[in-house]
């Protein structure tokens, strides 16, 4: 079972800690440089006209996708955007949920030599109007339900074509996906206009959460879906392996959902199930699964803890999962054992960045996996913990900045358009993270915060990730954010805003419950001064808090 952060390893797991490192050193490679996402993840394994691509459960009845499928509908797509003056290099918006037409469009785009944009669902005008302006995009594959909350915006409709996907009717100055593949050919000539594909190939710009300013575009090459091979197989316990099929609640739009899950599955020759609904509902998830035998999935521990919660009560089938890779934040101890007991695996927790996703993680089957902690670097990357002021490797045990070498393969490009933001995060070969870190004697990481959430108090350096991991242990709280207040003594004091899981479980003595849990758990100086409950805690459209909202 999963090792607790503070347990001490046996010499029989360190000797599988070094084994892990050999099989990770072994794994490591170059990517070649004809490397393409169109044939690696698609092209490959669509010679089997039977091989599934996708089970679809967003019509009325579920139905199963090949990759014939996705390659004949892509090249047919590749071809549409080309009459439409898509060239090598141009920018191509894709605002779609998870669906068929998701996958085909990011594979038509790429197999052109052009540049994915995506744009998740739930973004506001505002949101999209910066992507769009920003990216300079040229045309745009956008969902029915999303051009109804921008059709009337002058400066998104105005610079670009819009192509809309389940559109009950047609739409004025709107161009129907379904009419538009109908129409084209699906000879696609391999060599595309003004260009040859490769692994150093811009494919995609996804935009940072902007917790801080406006998002930034993160350009990468085609090179970082073959990057994410090995690390999502270490992941995933060795992946493909007979009957795998794939799903996550992962945003498509997101590196967390388009690269480690849909791309990363095809590379793989898994089926991905498109399924998505608006909120997560966990009893409806847990049916999902069990019902069409999903056996591989990502779901971030706060779906884990909502499976958790809901497991009490539910009275369905429960899913038998073969794998469960995890990310985004801190995986507690009990939701570790509940899950290996309940959904039949440990979750291996990952660590990444829009800028380069995926270069930690654990490996269940291969090593302990210690609570809370990301684990090691994963194959193809190189981490350290520097120090902030420069970059000088930190020893074991000293807290730093976590960065990964900028050469490595799941690395980025560089931000769209912004060559001043990508030298602030790119230094001395190394691509800073902003998240500051520590390494223990077995070797694992550990996240202790963002540089930018450091809370300085009466000459301590407190990181808010602790706390909040003490205070969510608490029966009545569902989540916890941590910050730091000006205070004319100390500086700053520690302030907790805490969500409960009901309004009722808040009683006259919770407060001082609170800090008495952390003053026992962890150390007075860490005990927040204030406590505020609020209803719901600001949080990004990828799920993290925004601590920069509850600062202001």
């Amino acid at each position: 079972m999963s090792a607790r952060p503070d347990r001490t390893l046996t010499d029989a797991e360190h000797v599988r800690i070094q084994s892990y490192f050999r099989t990770r050193d072994s794994l490591g490679r170059k990517v070649a440089p004809d490397y393409a996402i169109a044939h690696a993840a698609c092209d490959r394994w669509a010679a089997d006209p039977a091989r599934r691509a996708m089970l679809d459960l967003t019509g009325d009845a579920p139905r199963w996708i090949t990759f014939a499928e996705v390659t004949t509908a892509s090249r047919r797509l590749g071809n549409a955007l080309r009459g439409l003056g898509v060239n090598f290099g141009d920018r191509v918006i894709v605002g779609l949920p998870q669906s068929p037409s998701a996958g085909i469009a990011h594979i038509g785009i790429y197999r052109i030599g052009a540049i994915a944009v995506p744009i998740s669902i739930v973004h506001g005008s505002d949101a999209i109007l910066h992507r769009v302006s920003d990216s300079g995009a040229r045309v745009g594959i956008i969902d029915a339900d999303l051009w109804t909350r921008i059709a009337d915006i002058p400066e998104i409709r105005k610079q670009c074509r819009w192509i809309v996907v389940h559109a009950k009717t047609k739409l004025a100055d709107t161009l129907a996906f379904d009419d538009l593949l109908a129409a084209a050919s699906d000879s696609l000539a391999t060599v595309p206009l003004g260009g040859q594909v490769g692994s150093e190939t811009p494919a995609m710009i996804i935009y940072t959460s902007g917790t801080t300013g406006n998002p930034k575009g993160a350009l990468h090459a085609h090179r970082v879906v073959d990057a994410h091979a090995a690390p999502i197989g270490l992941a995933h316990g060795g992946f493909p392996k007979e009957g795998d099929l794939f799903w996550s609640p992962a945003d498509w739009a997101w590196a967390g959902g388009l690269v480690d899950c849909l791309l990363s599955a095809w590379s793989a020759g898994v089926p991905i199930v498109a399924f998505r609904g608006r909120h997560f509902e966990p009893e409806v998830v847990m049916r999902m699964m069990a019902e069409h035998g999903v056996k591989n999935t990502f779901l971030p521990p706060t779906a884990l803890r909502m499976l958790r919660l809901a497991s009490d009560t539910y009275k369905g089938p429960m899913p038998a999962l073969r794998s469960i890779m995890t990310g985004g934040e801190a995986t507690s101890a009990d939701v570790l054992e509940w899950a290996e007991e309940r959904l039949g695996t440990i979750p291996n927790e990952a660590y990444g960045q829009t800028e380069a996703s995926c270069i930690l993680g654990n490996a269940s089957h291969l090593h302990p996996v210690k609570a809370g902690s990301p684990g090691f670097s994963y194959p193809g990357s190189v981490v350290s913990i520097i120090a902030l002021d420069g970059p000088r490797e930190l020893p074991v045990g000293e807290v730093g900045e976590m960065a990964v070498r900028s050469d490595s393969q799941a690395a980025f490009l560089g931000y769209w358009g912004r060559p001043d933001a990508t030298a602030e995060k790119v230094v001395d070969g190394w691509l800073r993270t902003g998240d500051l870190g520590k390494r223990d004697a077995d070797g694992y990481f550990w996240f202790n915060s963002r540089k930018d959430d450091v809370i300085s108090s009466a000459g301590y350096r407190i990181g808010p990730n602790e706390i909040e991991s003490c205070i969510e242990t608490h029966p009545a709280v569902r989540v916890a954010a941590v910050i730091g207040i000006p205070d004319a003594e100390r500086g700053q004091v520690v302030k907790a805003v805490v969500e409960l899981r009901d309004p009722s479980l808040r009683t006259p003595g919770l407060e001082d419950d609170l800090k008495q849990l952390v003053r026992t758990k962890l150390a007075p100086y860490e005990v927040p001064r204030l406590v505020e409950f609020v209803e719901a805690i600001p949080r990004t459209v990828t799920g993290k808090i925004q601590r920069n909202l509850l600062r202001k």
